[in-house]
């Protein structure tokens, strides 16, 4: 056997799939699963789609792209605006996508009318998160009726708003009572209802949890919560029953084993990763170092060993250090060691060519 080794438990998979489905479906939202995640893999985003997400979503053409030559028939959606040198791909292997610009809502309109294909976007406003979405309210209102009543080929689907991945905001019922509103004002220009208010991703769950999310909301970009419920339960206090935090896996092998000093011993620099690190004396401890590293699973505090016991020291490139002082077993050079992972931990091992996949 070749280390280290993911295992992705599909069944659990699926029924994260259909525990977030169904609580959104509840409250008349519809669920897009973001498959970037886990790299699109399609024995993932198979799941996705039984367990009742209506739509397969990732911020990467290419991983759209495979979805629409396997066997998923199900709609997609590009969560982050084309670039100028994908619009030939994103018409082509994609049903909709968000979108900002007005130059590149030109771009899709000709690259959309020359393969005669309707495409819908959906009109990205910035609450504050800072990443995408038009800031000014009127400037935003203009841009959609822009694309209502100059553009034939590319059609208003819906509205959106990003939040919690650059700025950290939080999605909350005054910011989403905006959206709404904006919305709402857009409607009663174009003299139609739209068919999408997206408003958000997994930290908004707690709002649909809870019931304050605004009744117009009906559509959510969600793939943490499907991939793992670390992120719900341990920062945003929201304990879905049912849902597992163990659907995805990492088993790593341990290449030394030893005691050591807890701090550095000598004149001290920057680490390899240009990162000034703040280290405690703890005294000598006895310690393991395994074969799996920043570039297999990003940070390592993201790692969650299954031997409580354990704790993750930190890593560098290629390699991990653990405390292993107050376990009780005898790890030895050649055990292996497995852990439950956070997101970013599932997004690198699963794009990583140098770590196993395994399906359960």
């Amino acid at each position: 056997m070749r280390y280290p080794l993911l295992d992705i438990d599909l069944k659990k998979l699926y029924e994260n799939a259909a525990l977030i489905s169904g609580l959104c479906a509840e409250h008349g939202i519809q669920v897009a699963g973001v498959i970037k995640g886990f790299g699109g893999l399609i024995e993932c985003s198979r799941e996705f789609v039984k367990g009742g997400c209506s739509q397969l979503a990732s911020s990467r053409i290419e991983q759209l792209k495979r979805i629409s030559q396997s066997d998923i028939e199900v709609p997609t959606l590009l969560l982050r605006s084309p670039m100028m040198s994908e619009i030939e791909d994103t018409v082509a292997f994609s049903d909709m996508c968000l979108i900002t610009e007005k130059a590149t809502l030109l771009a899709l309109e000709k690259e959309a009318r020359k393969r005669q294909k309707v495409y819908k976007v959906i009109l990205m406003y910035d609450v504050g998160d800072l990443r995408e979405g038009i800031f000014d309210q009127r400037e935003f209102v203009e841009a959609a009726v822009f694309i209502e009543k100059e553009l034939d080929w590319v059609v208003l689907e819906g509205v959106g708003s990003n939040f919690t991945c650059y700025g950290s905001v939080v999605p909350t019922v005054a910011n989403l009572t905006v959206l709404c509103a904006l919305a709402e004002e857009i409607e009663g220009l174009i003299g139609r209802e739209l068919a999408l208010i997206s408003g958000g991703a997994t930290t908004t769950l707690p709002l649909v949890v809870d019931g304050t999310i605004p009744k117009r909301v009906n559509h959510l970009r969600v793939g943490e919560a499907i991939s793992t419920g670390y992120d719900l339960r341990e920062n945003y206090d929201c304990v879905l029953k049912g849902q597992h935090d163990d659907v995805f896996t990492i088993t790593a092998q341990i290449i030394e084993v030893n005691a050591k000093p807890t701090f550095p011993i000598g004149r001290r620099v920057k680490n390899s990763f240009s990162e000034t690190v703040e280290y405690v004396d703890r005294g000598v401890r006895r310690r393991a170092l395994i074969a799996l590293g920043h570039q297999d699973i990003g940070d390592s505090k993201q790692l969650i060993p299954l031997d409580p016991a354990m704790e993750v020291y930190g890593d560098s490139s290629d390699h991990t250090i653990l405390d292993i002082q107050a376990s009780d077993r005898d790890y030895q050079v050649g055990d292996l060691v497995t852990f439950k992972m956070q997101y970013q931990a599932i997004l690198y091992a699963s794009t990583s060519e140098y770590v196993r996949k395994r399906f359960v």
